[in-house]
């Protein structure tokens, strides 16, 4: 089984803030997650990028007053074009290990995270952009929970356990066609999902240090010496000191070779013309 991940990274998501959720008297619980279970909204599928907060807000209008529940009843929804929302409240903040309890599948809303997909998919195919977004945020909350996307989520049902894949359609739970034709794509999501966290727990290759280079370092030696227009060249001579050149304003470069006594012997003309450069 994965252990918790502290470097599965998270989703890009729009907060309730940021699409504009009301008040909700529900107050969060929270319980360890152990199970993902996927939805489709059913709402219309022709809508633009800049309608969908505004979609989120009527599903959350909808769950809160016309159904009582309090709140959203999605941890997170994704819209056609793969943005994520947050749905119920403290689902973005919940710990690692941990889904605040939605109303999205009951009686397996307990220790599960809802994630819907914003459309109809009864008989129109997903395209890959919101599934790609859903194996991301699965990813993301399994990998740092340590859930096996091929185990098994458990939960009471009328007094009795039962059990179904750790990743499952809404139909799994309840007597519904949600998440339509997603549903028949659960296999590959949770490949793609396991995939994802190995990805992730793959430790980051170290960069080699590259070795040093003899001819980058710029040193002034001694006093009297120009701002600009000297260069330590490393041992350049072979004579174990460190060398020096200088280029006169005219252009003319001179080499001053290290003695290996901290000095340097006297100048050695080794080039002209070199004023066309800004560096060497």
């Amino acid at each position: 089984m994965p252990t918790i991940r502290s470097n599965m990274p998270q989703p890009k998501i729009v907060s309730r803030s940021e699409w504009g959720a009301g008040e909700s008297p529900w107050k969060p619980s929270q319980a360890k997650l152990s199970g993902a279970i996927v939805h489709h909204t059913a709402v219309s599928n022709s809508y633009i990028p800049a309608q969908s907060a505004g979609i989120v807000r009527g599903i959350w209008n909808y769950h809160t007053h016309t159904l009582n529940w309090g709140d959203i009843g999605y941890n997170f929804l994704i819209d056609k074009y793969g943005v994520v929302y947050e749905g119920r409240l403290g689902s973005l903040s919940a710990p690692a290990g941990y889904m605040t309890v939605g109303g999205h599948a009951a009686p397996a809303n307990t220790g599960s995270v809802g994630v819907s997909v914003m459309g109809d998919h009864t008989s129109v195919d997903p395209s890959a952009e919101p599934i790609g977004s859903l194996v991301d945020v699965i990813a993301w909350q399994f990998g740092r929970s340590g859930v096996d996307p091929f185990g098994t989520f458990r939960f009471n049902s009328n007094g009795s356990t039962r059990s179904i894949p750790a990743i499952s359609g809404h139909l799994d739970v309840s007597a519904t066609v949600c998440p339509g034709l997603i549903y028949q794509q659960l296999g590959d999501i949770r490949t793609a999902v396991s995939k994802a966290i190995a990805k992730s727990d793959s430790p980051v290759p170290s960069v080699p240090k590259p070795a040093p280079i003899s001819y980058v370092s710029k040193q002034q030696t001694g006093h009297g010496w120009p701002k600009n227009g000297v260069w330590g060249i490393g041992d350049s001579t072979k004579r174990g000191a460190l060398d020096v050149v200088l280029r006169q304003p005219n252009g003319d470069l001179y080499l001053y070779s290290g003695n290996g006594k901290s000095r340097l012997n006297p100048p050695r003309k080794i080039g002209h013309g070199w004023s066309a450069f800004t560096d060497l």
